[in-house]
């Protein structure tokens, strides 16, 4: 994930990638930790449904 993040950033020619977008809206709890230390600080799912209970920047949806 930290690769991935690099590599888009180094495409954009220095624009920071700050949000992760969860495939297939699948957000799982297990994965903020990870997402986290991959350096992003925000993640969202595209789909209008609850992911998680608790109100955090890595449970964010958009639709």
């Amino acid at each position: 994930m930290v690769k991935s993040k690099q590599v888009i950033e180094d495409n954009l020619k220095g624009v920071e990638v700050v949000d992760f977008a969860y495939l297939y809206g699948d957000g799982k709890k297990e994965l903020v930790p990870v997402i986290e230390q991959a350096g992003f600080s925000s993640a969202y799912i595209l789909a209008p449904r609850i992911i998680f209970t608790e109100n955090t920047p890595f449970c964010r949806i958009e639709f």
